[in-house]
């Protein structure tokens, strides 16, 4: 009985190859899970590639950071073992962290820096603010004067440490 079910089964799927090939028709249905999955991920990663590639200004630092540098994946990077410098290293290279202009965003505070010369996004946290000129006078001793980049300073591993320093020292954030 199996037997005679299996053997109609296949002379269908049969019928229905070969009437695709006359009609001229592939059909795009992609029959075994693992495939349907690979193709799937092939075309997340092609989108993925594309919106970073294309992506808006919040996406413009990052990708700066990641062409000019060689990336590992994972804390290894930095030889960071505090998890919560680790978690400010990516809220400043992400732009999502506590300073005005973000939080500007959700309407909690004006994006005008206390300094009152722009507003307070991360480049002018780490390289114009004049509140906190004597922490990057430092800085600027660690890493030289051409480390001052917002590029430089959050994804050069050996730069990192130095900005963590800084940030600490400024105490505009709570570590």
């Amino acid at each position: 009985m199996e037997i005679e079910e299996n053997e109609k089964a296949d002379m269908k799927a049969k019928e229905a190859a070969i009437a695709e090939e006359k009609d001229g028709t592939k059909s795009t249905k992609i029959a075994l899970k693992s495939a349907r999955n690979a193709s799937i991920k092939m075309q997340t990663k092609a989108k993925w590639t594309m919106m970073w590639n294309k992506g808006k200004e919040t996406a413009t630092q990052l990708r700066g950071m990641s062409k000019r540098h060689a990336f590992e994946n994972g804390t290894k990077i930095y030889n960071i073992s505090n998890r919560q410098q680790m978690a400010w290293l990516v809220r400043l290279r992400t732009g999502h962290c506590g300073l005005n202009s973000y939080l500007h965003r959700f309407g909690k505070e004006e994006p005008t820096c206390e300094c009152r010369e722009s507003n307070e996004t991360v480049t002018h946290f780490l390289l114009r603010c004049e509140r906190f000129a004597r922490q990057r006078e430092k800085l600027i001793k660690e890493v030289g004067i051409g480390g001052m980049r917002v590029d430089e300073l959050l994804g050069d591993h050996k730069r990192v440490k130095y900005t963590l320093q800084y940030v600490k020292e400024t105490k505009r954030f709570t570590f």
